[in-house]
């Protein structure tokens, strides 16, 4: 079995590679498309791990209208 915590804190929007370059501690950046190039100049001015999501697709209609009945 795998688990997973999430962090206490999550940092988004503008600025918010500013002040993850402050923080103390272990340090994460979720980031897909055009944002990777960010995350890679955040890596080189700090110690953060970098997970990169690939093929990110929207649901459907019919898929948010069937799960709306539970």
């Amino acid at each position: 079995m795998a688990r997973f915590t999430l962090p206490r804190d999550l940092y988004h929007g503008k600025g918010s590679l500013e002040v993850l370059k402050t923080l103390k501690g272990k340090k994460a950046i979720v980031t897909y498309g055009r944002l990777f190039s960010e995350a890679l100049e955040a890596k080189s001015e700090t110690d953060i791990n970098i997970v990169k999501l690939n093929k990110i697709y929207p649901l459907s209609n019919d898929l948010i209208n069937t799960l709306k009945g539970f």
